[in-house]
């Protein structure tokens, strides 16, 4: 038969083992609200390729095809003949390009509504949680 007081210390030992842990584990993963650093700054700032950017949206103008954008409004206006005349994967790469624009000159939301620069008719729809949407 063991003695009591072993049974006990031994009782103590696992509690207190338990308790010095969890504190361990709340400190090390608790919530603590940190500044931004430079670091921070620097990931905001690269969210874009905003030279790639640039360089398709140039593009897009040269075709004609881009008539006006309202990046605040997350809105471009296109010719609808030439827009008609791509196939599905040529609109969604430009809708896709479209959407990063108004993310970046506007409001930080990549999404477009693409519509046509003579009716205002919705063409396509793009977001980059919800993809390619045809228009009505």
């Amino acid at each position: 038969m063991k003695a009591p007081g072993v049974t006990a210390l031994g009782c103590l030992l696992i509690i207190l083992c338990i308790g010095i842990g969890g504190w361990a584990f709340v400190t090390t993963f608790s919530t603590r609200e940190t500044k931004p650093t430079s670091q921070t700054k620097i990931n905001e700032e690269s969210k874009y390729d905003t030279t790639m950017i640039e360089k398709n949206m140039a593009i897009l103008r040269k075709m004609k095809l881009l008539v006006r954008v309202e990046p605040e409004w997350n809105r471009a206006f296109v010719d609808p003949v030439r827009w008609s005349a791509l196939n599905i994967d040529r609109r969604e790469n430009i809708a896709a390009t479209l959407a990063l624009y108004c993310g970046w000159k506007g409001g930080g939301i990549d999404a477009v509504n693409i519509k046509s620069h003579q009716t205002g008719k919705v063409l396509a729809k793009y977001t980059v949680g919800w993809g390619y949407e045809p228009g009505d």
